[in-house]
């Protein structure tokens, strides 16, 4: 029972303990880019269906909307990744859901942002 949580290598030449490490951290980085990359991909067709959403998103002049539809998601990803990370520190999470969450939102921030997906919400 006390090797339960450590990794053990044998090798000819000796044995290696390793310790098993945390891996929610890492986890909860997979989660908040997925969550991010989604939100881009919700954002680019809500603007381009909004007009005064587009307006709002407009920061900065010379740069346009494109600045507060990456902004956006950029916030909301450091703030996921900072929320998990603190919430799973020291804790072992499933990584095979950690990561297909990461891939789903990143599939909706592809589509999302894919021009004929997007130019189909355009307001005429």
């Amino acid at each position: 029972m006390a090797n339960e949580n450590k990794i053990t290598i044998t090798t000819k030449a000796e044995q290696i303990e390793l310790a098993d490490v945390a891996n929610g951290p890492v986890n909860a980085s997979f989660i908040a880019a997925g969550i991010g990359a989604a939100a881009l991909g919700l954002i680019i067709p809500l603007s381009e269906a909004l007009p005064a959403f587009k307006t709002f998103l407009t920061w900065d002049k010379g740069v346009g909307p494109l600045s507060g539809k990456t902004i956006i998601p950029t916030v909301l990803f450091f703030i996921v990744w900072a929320v998990l990370g603190i919430l799973w520190k020291g804790k072992n999470t499933t990584t095979r859901t950690a990561v297909t969450i990461g891939l789903v939102g990143f599939a909706i921030g592809l589509i999302g942002s894919f021009p004929p997906v997007f130019e189909a919400f355009t307001a005429k």
